[in-house]
């Protein structure tokens, strides 16, 4: 089943034309698109956050579990990988932004501060394991049956 339009029809819903149904496939991907963004700002924002007296960067495992949340809820729809990942680059667009300097030169993130680093490096990794993980759990092909095999 892929998505809003396959849905509906699938529960025979009267809900009108099966193409505009399917518009809102990408409708909702746009708004995880900006789900991402705004998860990159929360991101963020709590990555100077401490723990008692020790700093300690929550936001990268919300970071890890948001994009992984997202992309999972694309792939639901039934996109592909490539669109799929579209809510991933909205949060590296914030990240990214917060790198940059603003207008007054206010750095969010100092590039000299590992947390940056840990932060887009803890983003990423999670969910590009998380998209690609059905590559890489394929099972080799198998011989037929009453095929010679080689023994080494």
């Amino acid at each position: 089943m892929r998505g809003v339009a396959d849905a509906a029809r699938a529960a025979r819903l009267p809900l009108g034309n099966p193409a505009d149904l399917a518009r809102i496939d990408y409708i909702i991907l746009g708004l995880l698109c900006v789900d991402g963004f705004v998860l990159g700002l929360v991101s963020v924002f709590y990555l100077p956050s401490y723990l008692g007296g020790v700093p300690f960067p929550f936001s990268v495992f919300l970071a890890a579990i948001g994009n992984i949340l997202l992309v999972e809820a694309a792939r639901r729809l039934g996109f592909r990988r490539s669109l799929a990942a579209l809510p991933v680059v909205g949060w590296v667009v914030a990240v990214l932004l917060a790198f940059a300097g603003g207008p007054g030169g206010d750095i969010v993130v100092p590039a000299a501060d590992a947390r940056g680093l840990f932060l887009v490096v803890g983003g990423l990794v999670p969910v590009g394991f998380w998209l690609f993980r059905d590559v890489v759990q394929r099972d080799p092909p198998q011989a037929p049956l009453g095929a010679k095999t080689r023994t080494s």
